[in-house]
């Protein structure tokens, strides 16, 4: 059973990817909780909409979104929650951002959802 929860989790992890690298942050945050949180060097924000609302700030278009990818460090899985320890990599027209994000995701009404993004970002320029 761990390993449906498992392989949902990836699942999930996988279209938001996707999402994000076709430039559609609509579909991106239909992924998360309402009540999600995120959290990073400049503090928290909280919500669903909220989050949306940021991320069409700081990415107002597709290429300015630029290519997202994960690895995967560790995985942790229960009955109705899931932890992911993850190293991203940004790759944008003028920088490269890259760090450590904790992603916590929650079972509710049998599908998973983003309940908490805690993402450290590095940023590094192009030459």
């Amino acid at each position: 059973m761990e390993s449906s929860r498992q392989a949902a989790v990836f699942a999930l992890l996988d279209a938001q990817v996707a999402a994000w690298n076709a430039g559609d942050l609509v579909e991106f945050c239909r992924t998360m909780a309402s009540d999600v949180a995120y959290v990073n060097g400049e503090g928290v924000t909280r919500g669903r909409e909220a989050l949306l609302a940021l991320y069409l700030g700081k990415f107002p278009d597709a290429p300015a979104m630029g290519q997202l990818s994960l690895d995967i460090d560790s995985v942790t899985v229960d009955q109705h929650m899931a932890s992911v320890v993850a190293f991203f990599t940004l790759t944008q027209p003028k920088q490269t951002q890259c760090g450590w994000t904790l992603l916590t995701f929650i079972q509710r009404e049998g599908r998973w959802y983003l309940y908490q993004d805690a993402t450290f970002a590095m940023v590094r320029g192009h030459t």
